[in-house]
């Protein structure tokens, strides 16, 4: 389940940005964060853990998670009910 949330964010993350590809990371460094609601429920925060983990295995890169009381950064991967 968590593997086909992860698809449809990535497939919205290159929608949204009008690009045919969107790299997430390379060489080990990311210039992404995962940002959560402030008062994100238990699962939402596993959620973040985990894709943060997948993404670390798969590129490299330590992925930060932000909750949404900061600015929305540039690049960034929207969990949960988000405030942005």
């Amino acid at each position: 389940m968590i593997f086909l949330y992860f698809a449809i964010c990535l497939m919205g993350l290159t929608s949204a940005s009008g690009a045919t590809a969107s790299v997430l990371s390379a060489k080990g460094t990311t210039d992404y964060v995962i940002v959560t609601p402030k008062d994100a429920i238990p699962s939402e925060k596993r959620a973040a853990n985990e894709l943060a983990s997948f993404l670390r295995q798969i590129g490299g890169a330590q992925f930060a998670i932000l909750d949404d009381t900061t600015a929305l950064p540039p690049k960034a991967i929207l969990l949960g009910n988000n405030a942005h």
